[in-house]
């Protein structure tokens, strides 16, 4: 039996160690992915040799499955992919309900209506529409005067226009309404009788909104309530508050007109331009300045 020796390779002094023959260029170092790629082929070649061909093709295999496999698509890419997960509860709830691009419009529009009114501008506020008899006084708790009840009603109408006219029927009005008052057991009238006027006074602003000259008129009535002595008897502080009432309206608005007439004629030149703040009460007021000039 003879046995058979490879070739053996002497390693010569300045040589390379990896047998390489001389004049040869050294091999380049592999990286990390090739070696990897280098142990399996080297495996697949050794499998191959001991007779399990298998073994070799599944590496083959392998990358011929991923290189087929084609690339993943998102979610928000892939046609016919629902976009549920992305809506919001109240669209879900819209959704359920009607589901048609009709009650989606339907509800912008009522959103763009609610915009407008939260801007709408203070000033221009009291130009209200005439209100239904239902509309007015709801969800105001408290004793309505019926004196109340018929001022909120002509307000509501537009029986009663301009600042000072209604400033003037809601304190004649008032005036009925104080005399009716009777002060309940164990309270006074200086305490109470401001609190039996919120409701009427809300009762009015439900009819139409409170002009400037009506806010200043009921801030002077609870300022001369709240000093009324607990000593007088309750008909003669009734007494004084009318007149209080009276005099504020002889004082502070028809005197004020006067006033402002006699300052304003003056002024008032052939084809002068006259800007005014308000509507009635200036027209008002305008025209019983032409009528003295």
């Amino acid at each position: 039996m003879s046995t058979q020796e490879g070739p053996q390779t002497t390693l010569k002094p300045g040589g390379d160690p990896s047998g390489a023959p001389d004049g040869a260029q050294p091999r380049k170092q592999m990286s990390k992915a090739e070696r990897r790629e280098l142990q399996e082929k080297q495996r697949a070649a050794k499998a191959a040799a001991a007779g399990n061909p298998g073994a070799s093709s599944k590496p083959q295999k392998l990358q011929q499955t991923q290189a087929q496999k084609p690339p993943k698509k998102d979610a928000a890419t892939q046609p016919g992919a629902s976009s549920a997960p992305s809506t919001s509860g109240a669209g879900k709830r819209i959704a359920a309900k009607g589901g048609k691009d009709g009650d989606h419009v339907e509800n912008d529009k009522t959103g763009d209506v609610g915009a407008q009114r939260r801007h709408q501008t203070q000033i221009f506020a009291h130009f209200a529409v005439p209100k239904k008899d239902g509309a007015i006084g709801v969800g105001i708790k408290g004793e309505i005067h019926p004196a109340i009840v018929r001022l909120g009603r002509q307000f509501a109408d537009m029986k009663i226009v301009g600042a000072n006219a209604r400033c003037i029927a809601m304190l004649v009005a008032f005036k009925t309404v104080i005399q009716d008052y009777i002060t309940p057991p164990n309270l006074t009238l200086a305490r109470d009788l401001a609190q039996y006027l919120s409701p009427q006074i809300s009762y009015l602003v439900s009819a139409r909104p409170m002009a400037v000259s009506m806010g200043n008129a009921i801030r002077e009535l609870k300022y001369h309530i709240s000093v009324v002595s607990i000593d007088l008897p309750e008909q003669d502080a009734k007494d004084h508050l009318c007149e209080q009432i009276d005099t504020y309206i002889s004082h502070r608005i028809i005197l004020a007109d006067t006033v402002i007439e006699e300052y304003a004629m003056p002024k008032i030149q052939n084809g002068a331009v006259i800007m005014t703040y308000a509507r009635w009460a200036s027209q008002y007021l305008i025209e019983r300045c032409k009528l003295t000039v």
